[in-house]
């Protein structure tokens, strides 16, 4: 196993369970205004220009004929005759191309310059809200908000380099010193490493410009037409190709993520493989993965091996790889609720070891991942309450008492942070309320066990019923079985059929005279009960049975005469 600076792990892991922010390089913006501008673009790029509504945005790209990448990019409509593109790729290109096959259209191109900031992990919209008060949650992917900072203000994105939750920040190269100060020393947010980048860029299959991605690259080819390309809109330039391909479902090479069974390979990107003595594609990108802890790949390959979970053998400028192949993206996050869950149980270690103050901003991005998650809120409560803030204790009580309004605790609780207010009437109002719930839950849980037992007791007869109807009616464990399960169920009457059943059987089974005694006298046949019980003693007593014999004396000595 490659070994690597517990450092860098820690700065890894940071993006990937709490947050991390790191600088890109000054965006060339590109932005085209006017009254054509819509229509304009719709019939230059491959995304659905016109079905944008303010404020939202998707990627695109600008390809030639035959379907090549000239461009990669987002586009915000700002305004409804305003688009704001940001290419990660060809940005001289896409303005090339835009100004040459502008003629009479009501536009203007014109550039702008912004910095681009990162800002990504699973707490990045709980922190970022420190500083911008926004109802960021509700936002999708590529809209585009204006954002305020202290010092400045630009853009801000939600977007995802790393495959977890995130947003590109755009600010003024002039004003990129006070945000990363704000992130740095307010926020305590890490920056991640270069070397980090690289391994989250892979985990996430993300071709990089440039080395995974050229102008010799075809756009389906990359994966990203999934998202950039609308199969819906009008004509633009290499739409029947990247039309044709679609339509015919698979292109000859593609890029995937391959996993590697040995130790990083020596090789000069891009290196051509051969598996089975055929060419079948080549290695773009080579790097480390610390989910899953081996030398890992981004790789165009044939389709003849494009099989998900396919063992492959590589050979490669005098290397012999063995590896496995994936589909893109290598990692993908955990769901919501186990995202959650995870930070709930971080949050309680951190309370445990640093404080009350460091684990609340866990439980709140708890919550906002899984607003059902109870044990999230009881603990915020509580730790707010241990720090003096009992209003706001109330507060996230009253939430759970809406999101789950038969839990009991969250009645105790408010009870107990009202009292600390000095507000008797109603934390007894409260704790009045807790007791009723708990009384309430007490009888459903008996009600539950009471039903459950009554499941497996008519699942016991159902099978001895069957075992003396389809295969032997003289079994005894049957008719004892069936006999115990009626005289439980108390169906007395027929229950003294399978045990006088079982007695005739084996006339020394002494638990099958207990059993039928029990039903005789449920049944109110003491007589019958006594001569039963009287022939089950010496049975027990021939056998050496002594439970059963103790206790026919005990029942026999308690019937009357």
């Amino acid at each position: 196993m490659q070994q690597i600076d517990s450092h860098l792990i820690d700065n890894y892991q940071a993006v990937r369970q709490t947050c991390a922010w790191w600088p890109e390089s000054e965006q060339r913006a590109i932005v085209v205004e006017g009254p054509d501008a819509g229509s304009y673009l719709q019939t230059q790029l491959t995304q659905d220009v016109l079905k944008l509504d303010i404020g939202q945005g998707a990627l695109a790209a600008l390809v030639d004929r035959k379907a090549h990448v000239r461009a990669i990019l987002s586009l915000h409509r700002q305004q409804a005759e305003r688009f704001l593109l940001l290419p990660v790729m060809g940005a001289e290109a896409l303005l090339a191309h835009l100004e040459q096959f502008h003629f009479m259209e009501k536009l203007s191109l014109s550039e702008e310059r912004w910095q681009r900031l990162r800002l990504e992990g699973p707490q990045s919209l709980d922190l970022l809200q420190q500083i911008a008060p926004l109802p960021l949650e509700k936002l999708q992917r590529w809209q585009i908000k204006s954002l305020v900072f202290p010092g400045g203000s630009g853009w801000l994105i939600p977007d995802s380099f790393s495959g977890e939750s995130g947003f590109l920040l755009l600010a003024r190269p002039e004003q990129q010193a006070p945000l990363q100060q704000l992130l740095t020393q307010q926020l305590k947010i890490p920056q991640a490493e270069p070397e980090v980048l690289e391994w989250l860029r892979l985990e996430a299959g993300q071709p990089l410009p440039g080395q995974d991605m050229t102008a010799e690259t075809q756009l389906p080819e990359t994966g990203l037409e999934k998202q950039a390309v609308s199969y819906d809109k009008g004509c633009y330039l290499g739409q029947e190709v990247i039309a044709r391909i679609h339509a015919y479902g698979v292109v000859p090479r593609a890029l995937v993520g391959l996993v590697l069974d040995s130790s990083q390979p020596d090789l000069k990107l891009p290196a051509a493989f051969q598996i089975e003595g055929k060419k079948a594609g080549e290695i773009t990108s080579l790097g480390w993965s610390p989910q899953l802890q081996r030398p890992v790949a981004l790789a165009y390959l044939h389709k003849k091996w494009r099989e998900n979970g396919r063992q492959v053998q590589l050979d490669s400028d005098g290397h012999s790889l063995s590896a496995e192949v994936r589909r893109l993206p290598l990692y993908t996050p955990l769901p919501p609720e186990a995202r959650a869950r995870q930070l709930y149980e971080q949050a309680l270690d951190i309370f445990a070891h640093q404080g009350e103050a460091e684990a609340i901003p866990m439980l709140q991005s708890a919550i906002r991942l899984d607003p059902q998650l109870a044990d999230a809120y009881e603990s915020l409560g509580v730790l707010h309450s241990r720090l003096g803030q009992h209003e706001a204790a109330i507060e996230v009580m009253q939430q759970l008492t809406r999101i789950a309004p038969e839990e009991p605790m969250a009645h105790t609780n408010l009870s107990r942070f009202y009292m600390l207010l000095g507000d008797k009437p109603t934390a007894e109002n409260h704790m009045a309320e807790a007791t009723r719930l708990n009384m309430l839950r007490q009888q459903r849980q008996q009600q539950q066990q009471q039903a459950e037992a009554a499941a497996q007791k008519a699942a016991l007869i159902a099978m001895f019923r069957e075992v003396l109807t389809e295969e032997d009616p003289d079994d005894l464990v049957a008719n004892f079985g069936l006999g115990k399960a009626l005289v439980d169920s108390e169906n007395y009457s027929e229950a003294v059929i399978y045990l006088e059943k079982a007695a005739t059987v084996d006339p020394f089974y002494s638990a099958a005279y207990l059993q039928w005694g029990k039903a005789l006298e449920a049944l109110g046949q003491t007589a019958q009960a006594r001569a039963v019980y009287s022939r089950g003693m010496e049975a027990a007593a021939e056998k050496g049975d002594l439970m059963p014999l103790k206790e026919m004396e005990q029942r026999l000595a308690l019937l009357p005469a």
